[in-house]
């Protein structure tokens, strides 16, 4: 899905179209995930993402792609090395 912001759109929408992206980087991942830890830290993964957006560097989805995956990974990071 490519989504560029024009003009301002409401994060609950962005959410919406791209909800499925995060449950990607999941199955991705191999990340069994049965109280949505991983799926909440997407979610402000995204949040960041949406408000750190600049359009003129890229297409949203990459971003999001991007953001999301890196932080996903940072999260087990921390929770495997405790």
């Amino acid at each position: 899905m490519t989504l560029i912001i024009n003009q301002k759109v409401s994060f609950e929408k962005i959410f919406e179209q791209n909800e499925s992206r995060m449950y990607y980087h999941l199955q991705c991942l191999y990340i069994y995930d049965p109280h949505q830890e991983f799926f909440m830290e997407g979610l402000y993964s995204m949040w960041i993402a949406y408000k750190k957006y600049q359009p003129d560097k890229g297409q949203l989805s990459t971003y999001f792609n991007y953001h999301i995956k890196n932080h996903i990974i940072e999260t087990l990071r921390k929770k495997t090395s405790q």
